[in-house]
């Protein structure tokens, strides 16, 4: 008897929480964005591998490394964005 009152009044703010317009319009903005995010993190780490110089010369030559570099600065721009968003919002 008791757990079914604490599992209703669970089941309740969950469902309250899950119809609030706020957490909607940022679960929805995060899933859009992840794969932005996972194309940068995968520039990240295949610039940043640590194979020495002829990899990073190899990355150079092939114009690799300005695309790689490309990929992980959209990233931070798109994070930036989002923390002035959110400090401009906040005061």
């Amino acid at each position: 008897m008791k757990f079914e009152k604490v599992q209703e009044k669970i089941v309740g703010f969950v469902t309250r929480l899950q119809e609030n317009k706020v957490i909607k319009l940022v679960s929805t903005s995060m899933t859009g964005l992840m794969p932005v995010l996972m194309l940068g993190a995968v520039c990240s780490l295949i610039s940043g591998l640590p194979f020495g110089d002829g990899y990073k010369a190899f990355l150079d030559h092939s114009g690799l490394s300005a695309l790689m570099s490309a990929g992980t600065t959209i990233t931070q721009l798109i994070g930036r964005m989002g923390s002035l968003e959110y400090r401009s919002g906040s005061g």
